[in-house]
């Protein structure tokens, strides 16, 4: 991973530049696939390990699926371990800390050379408070730990990162932090108010347990080659889900069902375009095999067996529909088709008979009320 500071090529904004050595941004460089037009980071966060409810099983299939593509980047999106015992609330959770941490660090060594942020979240605040400091946080503890201190982005507690991902010549500002708010139904509520302080192309937090994607389209100005030109922008928001089930605290208020994964965005090399998959678990198949007991191939013993159970059901079926059928036989009164025919023939004779009477009849009354009319016409004469 390249995190070397160099100045920007790219249009530049109408703003005022705050304090150079304080506020330069990190640029990091995301290495692309060959035969791709695009890299990838994926947002991993709200893993909660050491939880009742954590989903060992998709969090290990993902870093299986990462560390297939080692040009795959990640940002650890905070709350990374549960830390009930540093909490107010009832413990749901198997492990003690020291034992979450370790954990931790063995899920993640594999995929420690693509790690190029550590967020921390409400739960490593925890850490923070008992330890009573900001400067030194869990986040810096895990990256000694797997020796990457100085080759990640570590913000610290209640922080988040802007930083710039680089592919090729293209430039992608984005802002990070793991997030703090109440409002799990209404999705968007603080990506709304990150976007009224922050222009970027990407704004993503974590926290509420939720995969959700939107993204809205702004006009702003660009300046290139000393002239300004009106230009339109658009602006992705992305809450980064969970590795965590259903807990009690959120059974208990009815909150929304959480679907565990993490999204992927791409950044693409020859244009300025960025593309988000919300749905990677499915976009990739990722943790959606069976087990490896189920995939192995049937031997010829199992299918001897599978071919004579079939054989077996097939003869049961038969006879059953044999059976059936031979009931339902039984019970059908035979029918006499040419008697049934010759009395549909009498019918329709008797019916025509009965029109050509009642014709007969209907031309006799008109001619009977003629000849009365005739003989009452002679008499008042």
């Amino acid at each position: 991973m390249n995190m070397k500071s160099e100045e920007m090529k790219t249009k530049t904004y109408l703003g005022v530049t705050l304090d150079l050595m304080e506020q330069k941004l990190p640029i990091v460089e995301i290495p692309v696939k060959p035969g791709n037009d695009y890299a990838e980071v994926i947002l991993m966060g709200d893993l909660h390990v050491g939880s009742t409810g954590f989903s060992e099983h998709q969090l290990v299939a993902y870093i299986k699926w990462i560390k297939e593509n080692p040009n795959v980047r990640v940002i650890l999106m905070g709350d990374l371990l549960e830390m009930a015992e540093l909490s107010n609330y009832t413990p749901e959770q198997e492990d003690i800390l020291d034992k979450q941490i370790e954990k931790l660090i063995s899920y993640v060594r594999p995929i420690k050379e693509q790690i190029i942020c550590i967020l921390e979240g409400t739960h490593e605040e925890r850490y923070a408070r008992t330890m009573k400091t900001r400067k030194y946080g869990l986040s810096q503890l895990i990256a000694s730990n797997l020796h990457i201190e100085d080759k990640v982005l570590l913000p610290g507690p209640q922080k988040g990162q802007l930083v710039v991902l680089k592919v090729h010549n293209q430039y992608y500002p984005v802002y990070v932090i793991h997030g703090h708010t109440s409002a799990i139904f209404n999705k968007g509520t603080q990506l709304k108010r990150m976007a009224f302080t922050t222009k970027v192309p990407l704004l993503a937090h974590g926290h509420t347990h939720q995969i959700f994607h939107d993204h809205y389209v702004y006009r702003g100005v660009t300046k290139v080659n000393g002239n300004f030109y009106e230009s339109i922008f658009e602006q992705h928001w992305l809450a980064t889900g969970c590795f965590v089930k259903y807990l009690g605290y959120a059974e208990q208020a009815s909150y929304p069902m959480t679907k565990i994964g993490a999204p992927i965005i791409r950044l693409f090399t020859k244009k300025e375009n960025l593309m988000v998959i919300d749905d990677a678990r499915a976009f990739y198949k990722i943790g959606m095999e069976y087990p490896n007991e189920l995939c192995n191939p049937p031997s010829e013993a199992d299918n001897e067996v599978l071919r004579r159970l079939k054989e077996e059901l097939k003869i049961k079926v038969e006879s059953l529909v044999n059976k059936s059928y031979d009931k339902y036989e039984s019970n059908i009164p035979s029918i006499d088709v040419d008697g049934l025919l010759q009395k549909k023939r009498y019918e329709e004779k008797r019916l025509e008979e009965r029109r050509r009477d009642e014709n007969r009849r209907d031309k006799n009354r008109i001619e009977k009320r003629s000849d009365n009319y005739v003989e009452t016409s002679k008499c008042r004469n």
